[in-house]
């Protein structure tokens, strides 16, 4: 006789991380991702799809440093898991290899190299803020239920980790053709920007859209928000426009997006040196910490350049390998006063002159003489105001001021 847990099918979940499948010469990981949820649909219940974004200076990172993970329901384990390495062989092993020269930066491309992993829970959470956070390494991975591949096994086991107790949405629609320039309706997408919690929809200052990736992506667009409906609502009311092009599907992801989660502690730093290099400010702390203002961060890079030995700025950012902090928010604490002239004779206003090194000054006019000094003033600098780069210079990481 059979028993009732034989006679009754009981769903099991898992989760399922997946990521390095591009590269600049094409593809996208969300895209690949979103295929195979849709064509293992007979065999899971998709219970959540998540994007995570991960420490963008790894030396392997793909574009846009995404990893993308499910929590989904299964009724047969190891039908499952036969399907999954069925499709795993035949769609994303041969995506292995891919790889592109970058014409904008000097950094090295790498091969894309996929990895595929399963878990029955969620490996501990210290994992995910590792893998936003700095470097992790293949050999130092928990044990899955079950992995393929190589190097994108990082990131996808550092996206199953991700507990999300912090987090955004985005819903994303894939293009039917790559050939063509990308057509979007841009009143509708106006209309969406102003909806509540929808972030970095189109440039505020001007009025550029940002839903769009630039290169060779078989995404159409993403919209972000804060609410999960607000965002599926408006990414239903971009797809369905006329002046939209025609998708090949859309889904919904919970993110990491504009968490600042891969920003440990807001620092405090004295200024000790400033320099200028490509239009890019380099600040030396006096604790020995070492900031980059990127000349395209804007006010951040114009107040950055004012800056002088003394002055006191707090500054959200992220090391890069070399130790080099790349500076995402800035604020200016205090300003030390600058020197700007010698003072004004009292008696008849013309500016005092000096006598020699230790002299003292004197009037040209009616020959006052005082002890040797300097008016002082403070630049106009607004202090104690957090600042931020342009709409379309932040990491998809950084927490809009305005969230």
């Amino acid at each position: 006789m059979r028993t009732m847990k034989e006679m009754i099918s009981i769903p099991e979940s898992l989760w399922i991380g997946l990521d390095d499948t591009d590269s600049l010469a094409g593809g996208c990981t969300t895209e690949i991702f979103h295929r195979m949820l849709c064509d293992l649909d007979p065999y899971i219940e998709v219970i959540e799809a998540r994007l995570v974004r991960l420490w963008p200076f790894a030396p392997r990172r793909t574009r846009g440093n995404a990893a993308v993970c499910a929590h989904v329901s299964v009724k047969d384990r190891h039908e499952f898991l036969d399907k999954l390495s069925s499709y795993y062989n035949q769609f994303i092993e041969p995506l292995k290899g891919q790889v592109q020269p970058s014409h904008h930066s000097s950094r090295e491309q790498v091969a894309s190299d996929p990895g595929l992993v399963v878990f029955e829970d969620q490996p501990d959470e210290h994992w995910y803020y590792r893998g936003v956070r700095g470097i992790v390494h293949e050999h130092e991975l928990p044990k899955s239920l079950l992995s393929f591949g190589g190097n994108g096994k990082i990131g996808a086991t550092c996206a199953v980790a991700w507990r999300a107790n912090i987090s955004t949405w985005e819903v994303i629609a894939y293009r039917k053709s790559t050939t063509s320039k990308r057509l979007i309706c841009l009143e509708t997408l106006e209309e969406i920007n102003n909806y509540d919690g929808n972030f970095l929809s189109m440039d505020s200052k001007n009025q550029r859209q940002l839903v769009s990736p630039k290169g060779n992506s078989p995404v159409l667009f993403g919209v972000r928000g804060l609410h999960q409906d607000i965002v599926v609502n408006s990414g239903q009311m971009l797809a369905n426009s006329s002046k939209t092009e025609s998708i090949s599907g859309i889904r919904l992801f919970r993110t990491n997006q504009a968490t600042n989660d891969h920003i440990e502690s807001v620092l405090n730093i004295q200024i000790q040196s400033k320099q200028i290099q490509n239009r890019h400010v380099i600040l030396r702390g006096t604790n020995g910490e070492l900031l980059k203002i990127f000349y395209e961060s804007g006010l951040m890079n114009r107040y950055a350049k004012l800056l002088e030995c003394g002055d006191d700025i707090s500054i959200r950012g992220l090391k890069d390998s070399d130790g080099l902090i790349h500076v995402e928010n800035l604020k200016i604490d205090f300003i030390e006063p600058r020197k700007k002239k010698r003072p004004n004779c009292v008696s008849c206003d013309r500016t005092m002159k000096s006598m020699g090194k230790g002299q003292g000054i004197r009037c040209p006019t009616c020959k006052n003489v005082q002890a040797d000094s300097f008016d002082t003033f403070i630049p106009n600098i607004p202090v104690e105001m957090w600042l931020e780069p342009p709409d379309d210079q932040r990491r998809h990481l950084a927490r809009p001021l305005n969230l």
